[in-house]
């Protein structure tokens, strides 16, 4: 009878003890999610196995095995048929450095840091280099070298070199995207000033071949500078394309004084299409310091027209000419051209130009001029008598 009694009592200890887990260093159940719990209240702790290097790189063990390396002085799990470190040697605390370490970690990360400070400056990491190299290192095989997310949007270096503010899919070296216009700013912090500038060149192999910025011309006043060349520094190209604050643009001018201002030949190519080179909505007028394209000169007392020697048309029958009278007496006039000559004529309506006579012709501007009563005002040139002609190629 006392054999079966004493049977009995074992089954239901250990039934109990299978129910409910076991607690050993204190009195009274464990907690319920436990199997074993070990109450350190009494001033005692667990100790692991404590193994070498060796014998434990020996061991065929099971995963979740956790013993103490004796020869590293760090507690190490197994994990997926590997050693794992859970707690480094180290003076600090935490893991030791310098650490290296590779794990297979699918769709998480190896590292996760966060700063739940919300007070001052803080940070979750931060990387210095005492010497030149990196203060922050990353790299991707194919991937994201380098990935940096706040808020208002991610800012990423890939695996190419392509880097991306606003967008984790950059397509250029440098893309930009953001739901305003203000995507790109260059800033001086210098105050604004003449000879102050902001630049941005472009350079191909070994040389500069433009640039673009801002060129200070006062304290509030400043011009966009366009620059072109080949040249070997960003500093020694020129400028060829300068718009003033008031809209004025030059070519080969830094001060232009009109709407467009160019300084040199202009050319005007009729693009498919269209129906003229070049469109003029208002008024002409033809001026300038230097001598007129050509001055009348007579060699005989009955001559009928005057011959335009000008370089620009001379031999081409198909010239557009706009001509100006700038002295001498107002009268109706044409230009023809001459085939015999290959030049353009002026004419006079067939009048005789005569050698003679000035009769005192006052000039009082382009566009005003006295003329004494009874002058037959459409019947003669004289000598000295000067105009301007505009060439337009067709």
């Amino acid at each position: 009878m006392k054999k079966i009694l004493f049977i009995l009592i074992i089954i239901i200890t250990k039934n109990v003890m299978y129910a409910q887990g076991v607690k050993i260093g204190a009195v009274g159940n464990p907690d319920q999610h436990a199997i074993l719990e070990l109450d350190g209240s009494a001033g005692k702790g667990l100790l692991l196995p404590r193994i070498t290097d060796v014998q434990m790189n020996a061991m065929a063990a099971p995963d979740g095995m956790i013993v103490y390396n004796s020869t590293d002085g760090s507690i190490y799990l197994r994990k997926s048929a590997a050693w794992v470190v859970v707690a480094a040697n180290n003076n600090n605390g935490g893991f030791s450095l310098p650490l290296t370490a590779s794990h297979n970690v699918d769709g998480g990360y190896v590292l996760n840091l966060t700063n739940t400070s919300v007070n001052g400056v803080n940070g979750a990491i931060k990387g210095y280099s005492s010497t030149s190299g990196y203060g922050v290192h990353g790299s991707s095989f194919t991937g994201i070298g380098g990935y940096f997310k706040s808020d208002l949007g991610p800012a990423l270096v890939t695996g190419t070199g392509d880097v991306g503010i606003g967008t984790a899919m950059p397509v250029a070296k440098i893309h930009a995207v953001n739901n305003n216009s203000n995507l790109f700013q260059l800033e001086n912090t210098t105050a604004l000033n003449p000879g102050i500038n902001t630049r941005a060149y472009f350079k191909t192999g070994a040389f500069y071949t433009g640039g673009i910025g801002s060129t200070g011309i006062g304290s509030l006043n400043a011009r966009m500078s366009f620059f072109s060349g080949v040249t070997a520094s960003g500093d020694a190209l020129i400028e060829k394309m300068s718009i003033l604050a008031n809209g004025n643009v030059g070519i080969n001018t830094t001060a232009p004084a009109s709407k467009l201002d160019v300084n040199g030949k202009g050319t005007f190519s009729q693009g498919a299409g269209e129906n003229a080179a070049i469109e003029i909505k208002g008024n002409i007028r033809v001026s300038g310091v230097n001598a007129p394209a050509f001055t009348v000169t007579l060699t005989g007392p009955d001559t009928k027209k005057i011959v335009i020697d000008h370089p620009s048309c001379n031999g081409d029958p198909n010239a557009l000419l706009f001509i100006t009278q700038t002295s001498g007496l107002l009268m109706p006039y044409e230009a023809k051209w001459d085939a015999g000559l290959q030049k353009w004529t002026i004419i006079t309506g067939g009048h005789i130009i005569a050698l003679r006579f000035d009769y005192n012709l006052k000039n009082c501007s382009d566009e005003c001029i006295s003329v004494p009563v009874g002058v037959p005002t459409e019947s003669l040139f004289y000598t000295g008598h000067q105009f301007n002609v505009l060439v337009i190629k067709q």
